[in-house]
């Protein structure tokens, strides 16, 4: 899924606490269950998925968009672990 690309590197300029906290916890994932594997890959926390999404999605928690190797998560860190771990299972899946 591509997202659009002006709001892509507005987020990834503006990088916040929430994604800085995402990429630290994907690297320690990335690690752990997947062997190193998912190199490359950044992860960005957004307030509303659906502002990412083209219009008529079905509402999600995030998505991958493989061609930017980007993880896009709406979560507050406090839901973040579980939401990314399935995200990367996805990244590292191709599905």
């Amino acid at each position: 899924m591509k997202v659009n690309s002006f709001k892509k590197r507005k987020h990834l300029e503006n990088t916040g606490p929430n994604s800085l906290f995402l990429q630290k916890l994907f690297d320690e994932f990335n690690a752990k269950y997947f062997s190193g594997r998912l190199r490359g890959w950044r992860v960005l926390a957004v307030c509303d998925t659906n502002n990412w999404l083209p219009d008529g999605t079905e509402k999600t928690s995030g998505f991958v968009d493989f061609g930017q190797r980007l993880i896009v998560v709406g979560v507050t860190r406090y839901q973040a672990e579980p939401i990314l771990l399935h995200h990367m299972a996805h990244a590292i899946t191709g599905t």
